[in-house]
Parts: C-alpha cells; structure tokens; sequence
C-alpha cells in the first residue's frame, strides 16, 4: 500500500466524513495549518489522522496566503505521494511542483481546476486561469471536483491522468435529521430558504429584492435567510419594512438540529448568486432549488451547479436580475403544485447515486490505486 498524506489549508467540519474514510479505509493521512484561522466555516483541529502544522502568513490579503512548511512536511511523514491542495496562495502549491519536475515526491492536485471568478471559454480566458494552469502542469494526476474541471484542464494537458471526486457533503447523516426534525411553524405560502454566509458573491440582496417583486402577486410567502456575514447590512436595507414580517434573517446556524427544522418547513431552496455546496445541503432534505443559469456575467458557480438538473432536482432561471427570479417563481408557483412533494422521488434518487460520499471517495479510490501501481511498476 502507498503512504499519501493529504495537505489542506484548514479542515472544515462538513469534510470531516470524507477525511476520516480516507484514513480508515486508504490509510491516508491529513497534513493541515492548525494556525490558520477562518470565520466563515466551523474548524476541526483534533482526530488521530489530522495533523496540524504551523503556517506562515506571508500577505495581510486574508485568510488564504501562506508559507507551507513542505520539507519538514516531507522529512516528517516521507509519503510516497502528496495530494496537495491546488491553491495558487499556497506556497506548497509551487514548491511541490518544482521539487516534483527536480524528481522529488509524486505529487497530485485536489481542486476545482480553475478560477472560478474568470472566464474559461477558449475565446474569453481570462488571465486569473493562467496561474492554475501553470501550477498543475507538474503534477503527476488531478483529483478534481466535477467534470467541468476535467473538460477545463484537458485542453492544456491531454495525456494528465485525472479522476473526478464528485464534491459533497455528509448527505446520509443529514438524510438523519431530515427524517427526525421537526419543522418549524409555517410562517407562509410559500415559504423559501436559503442558507450560507452572507457575501457579495451569494448576492442575497437580489435574491430580497427578487423576492419582493414576487410577493406583490403572492403576498403571503415568506423567505428564511440562516446565515450571517459582512453583506447583513446590505441585506437588511434591501429588506426594508418587510424585515422580521415576509423577510426573517434567522443568523448563522452551526446546529444542524436547528438548520434542519427550518430546511423541513421550506417548500423551495433559492440561490441568488454562485452555487455551491448548499445545493447538496437543500437536496439531502428533499428541497429542489431554484438558481440562476451561468452566463458570460456570473455567476461564477462551482462544479456542484451541476447537480441542479432543470425539472429534476430543481429550476433554472435565465434571467438573473431580480425581476427575471422574480419571473422564474411566479412561473413555479403559479398553478398551485407541491412541487417539493412531486420532485422529492427524484431527488431521493438522485442523491443516493450522485452525492453519498461514497461517490465521493471514488475518485480518491482511484487515485490511490494510481500512486500504488506507479510504485509497484517503480519497485
């Protein structure tokens, strides 16, 4: 069996499922900056296969610049291969590939493949891919988040073996909750909800003020908003008087006891801006989602957009300012369908073949196997 030790920037609480599978069932271990602070997530610091190590900040430009130890990283555990995050801010990123092209430690990418802020069509690329682009060509293999990933990074390295590790979150433990919780009292009809940190890039503020212009044709529907941020203000003055009445910002929830009462009480999960992983959040509890379609402006979705499918596990909308989402759910909700009731088989369906985690360590499966028969044909 191959020694790999996974090297992260910091661990969040919803990839502690994943991490712990690797160690148990791939006998992988998890390498990550125990000083690395992050207000937007819940940290996890302590589990035998997690091993913390001091990072050096080397900007004030947030949270994700850092000098990475990797020599003593690699004296200290002398894996056959690393599995890096592929983060241009990380200074491991650089050096794991310089030390790979010298001969050094087989070395693989974990990561979405791509600036998501950017432009990657081959005719308006913008300049931010560039940087990823070139920090992957060492790399021996790219463990990627989605099949955009892939269909991005093959155009610039064709024979790169690559393997999908479809991202997701631990959907059976909140299959759980789902089934336990019970739902919060009904504040209206319909009643929608969104939850995530509260930023520019989620653009709550349209997703109010969309929802204001709904409401003139369906006046008694409410919208929950769990979560907090440094776009709040923004927020609350897009609510208006309609703030606390149509309009409820719950605050951030890290109880998903809490979370998931009001996940239940929700006919429809809506998204604004960019889409992430709160859409495998909103499907483990039955939600279809309603989000906008990505076009040459934004937004700038990760690969889990994909598992939106239109009709299936929830809605697209083409036009995204707020009167077009404003449109896009007059349209859904018109005739009066339990939409949650009739798309709930579908989705159950979807889940269980698209986001378990087990799909998800598919792709790490994979790439263990990659590193181990390369050492077997090495020896």
């Amino acid at each position: 069996m191959a020694r790999i030790i996974v090297l992260q920037r910091v661990v969040p609480h919803y990839r502690m499922p994943i991490y712990r599978r690797m160690a148990e069932e791939l006998n992988w271990e998890i390498v990550f900056g125990g000083n690395v602070p992050n207000n937007d997530l819940q940290l996890i610091r302590d589990a035998p296969f997690l091993h913390a190590v001091n990072y050096i900040p080397w900007s004030n430009g947030g949270t994700t610049r850092y000098i990475v130890p990797v020599g003593s990283i690699l004296r200290k555990f002398k894996p056959d291969a690393i599995v890096a995050e592929g983060a241009p801010g990380l200074t491991s990123t650089w050096e794991l590939g310089v030390r790979r092209m010298l001969g050094g430690t087989a070395l693989l990418f974990w990561t979405i493949g791509y600036d998501p802020n950017g432009p990657r069509e081959s005719d308006r690329l913008s300049p931010v891919q560039w940087p990823y682009i070139a920090a992957y060509a060492p790399a021996d293999a790219m463990i990627l988040y989605g099949k955009d990933g892939v269909e991005f990074l093959r155009r610039f390295y064709p024979k790169k073996p690559m393997f999908i590790a479809a991202n997701t979150i631990d959907v059976e433990e909140l299959g759980l909750y789902r089934d336990t919780a019970i739902p919060t009292p009904r504040l209206g009809r319909p009643e929608l909800v969104t939850v995530g940190r509260l930023t520019p890039s989620k653009n709550v503020v349209g997703l109010v003020r969309g929802f204001l212009i709904f409401q003139r044709k369906f006046p008694d529907a409410v919208l929950k908003i769990v979560g907090d941020g440094p776009d709040r203000p923004n927020v609350e003055a897009a609510a208006g008087d309609q703030l606390g009445k149509s309009i409820v910002l719950v605050g951030a929830s890290f109880d998903e006891a809490e979370t998931a009462r009001h996940l239940r009480a929700a006919d429809l999960f809506v998204i604004a801006g960019r889409v992430g992983l709160a859409i495998n959040h909103a499907l483990a509890y039955d939600l279809p989602v309603l989000a906008i379609d990505r076009g040459p402006n934004g937004p700038n979705h990760g690969s889990e957009f994909h598992y939106l499918v239109d009709g299936r596990t929830g809605f697209l909308a083409q036009d995204g300012s707020p009167e077009g989402f404003a449109r896009k759910l007059d349209e859904i909700f018109a005739g009066g369908r339990d939409w949650k009731t009739d798309l709930r088989p579908g989705i159950r369906t979807f889940v269980q073949e698209r986001l378990m985690p087990d799909r998800m360590l598919d792709g790490f499966r994979a790439a263990d196997e990659f590193v181990a028969r390369r050492k077997r044909l090495a020896n």
